[in-house]
């Protein structure tokens, strides 16, 4: 895969979501991502960066790259997807009024499964803990726009 090759595809998705989402979409040198709708709602993004993409949503990333196993950018793209219909739960965690940890989790089937978490080593551990969890709803509910955004793998591996 090339930056060319992820533009075109990142390019297919944003035609196809800002018909049919209210989010902002930023797109800036193979970077894309969604915006929150609500400050209680997490970034999305992914990009193509030292021939790897990353997907993230916040301030956790994964990444991908077919440098080391083969399929691997796939994967990030399925992943993305995979984001974008799933309900996303942050938990926040402080100490105080001070944030230091996030758990980001995604529903998949019914279940949460553990996306990643971010966290900081510089806090006032001595301060009572707090917990706040928001649940994101889904950017994408309709199954006619899955099928689009879905179909777009087929066409960008077969040049169509």
């Amino acid at each position: 895969m090339n930056s060319e090759i992820f533009e075109n595809r990142i390019n297919l998705y944003k035609s196809i979501l800002k018909k049919h989402i209210e989010n902002e979409l930023i797109w800036d040198n193979h970077w894309f991502q969604i915006e929150p709708l609500n400050e209680n709602d997490s970034v999305i993004y992914i990009n193509y960066q030292l021939e790897e993409i990353r997907v993230g949503i916040g301030m956790v990333t994964e990444y991908y790259s077919d440098k080391y196993k083969g399929m691997e950018y796939e994967k990030g793209f399925n992943k993305f997807l995979t984001l974008l219909f799933s309900k996303i739960k942050r938990e926040d965690y402080f100490k105080g009024k001070f944030p230091y940890k996030s758990h980001y989790t995604f529903e998949k089937n019914g279940i949460y499964q553990l996306f990643g978490t971010s966290i900081t080593w510089a806090f006032p551990f001595w301060k009572k803990s707090i917990k706040k969890e928001s649940i994101q709803k889904p950017i994408i509910e309709s199954k006619k726009v899955k099928k689009e955004l879905c179909e777009i793998k087929h066409y960008t591996q077969h040049g169509i």
